[in-house]
């Protein structure tokens, strides 16, 4: 068991397909975001994106079948090394997708610890920090 005073990071994200990476991908870098850009690699030119607007995201493989990338969303803490309950409902999440159409309706939501044979990103903490803090204030209202 792992001590409530050390929480353990779990990143939460999005499993995509290439198609909803894609559209992803087009809706923050334009409809004429050349797909030969960045050697074709969308994730890549996402996360550049990300990074050149101070936006703590990133895509990790995910090595499923079918094939699918994971785009972290955010940072929740766990206390006991179990995967987080989260507020968010992937109902709740359609509703913000709607736009990009229906390929958005098999989203899936995933939690899970950082892994670890990559190298943490400076903002792991930080962000899962300031997730706990938005859930202690949400405990208080």
């Amino acid at each position: 068991m792992t001590s409530s005073q050390f929480p353990i990071p779990f990143v939460v994200g999005l499993a995509l397909t290439r198609t909803q990476l894609d559209q992803l991908a087009k809706h923050h870098l334009g409809d004429d975001f050349p797909e030969s850009a960045n050697g074709g690699d969308i994730a890549y030119a996402l996360e550049r994106y990300w990074e050149d607007n101070c936006i703590d995201r990133t895509i990790l493989n995910l090595n499923e079948v079918p094939y699918r990338f994971f785009c972290v969303l955010d940072v929740f803490p766990s206390l006991n090394g179990a995967p987080p309950r989260l507020g968010l409902t992937k109902n709740g999440l359609r509703m913000h997708w709607f736009s990009f159409g229906e390929a958005w309706n098999s989203v899936k939501l995933l939690s899970r610890r950082w892994p670890r044979d990559l190298p943490e990103p400076k903002w792991l903490y930080p962000k899962m920090h300031a997730t706990m803090k938005r859930m202690e204030a949400a405990k208080k209202e």
